[in-house]
């Protein structure tokens, strides 16, 4: 065996080891984030007078018809302007 088969190898091994520990980190990062939402999920169904639930993926963006929540003055207190 040359030693250039043993170099790729060798560096086909590291660019294995590097996707398998990415593929690893996204999982880890998926999982965190479905256990938060399945938190909150129950969140909401316990106390529904406290909490609302709204997923938004981000996907449809130009499609949506959510509200949008402009900030008021300072001066705009209780519908009079002081």
């Amino acid at each position: 065996m040359s030693i250039m088969t043993t170099t790729c190898q060798y560096f086909f091994m590291l660019f294995v080891d590097s996707i398998i520990n990415s593929l690893q980190e996204h999982h880890n990062q998926q999982s965190n984030e479905q256990q938060k939402l399945y938190k909150h999920h129950k969140k909401c169904y316990d106390s529904p007078h406290k909490y609302m639930g709204l997923i938004s993926d981000g996907m449809d963006e130009k499609k949506n018809t959510l509200a949008t929540f402009c900030p008021c003055a300072k001066e705009f207190k209780g519908g009079k302007f002081y």
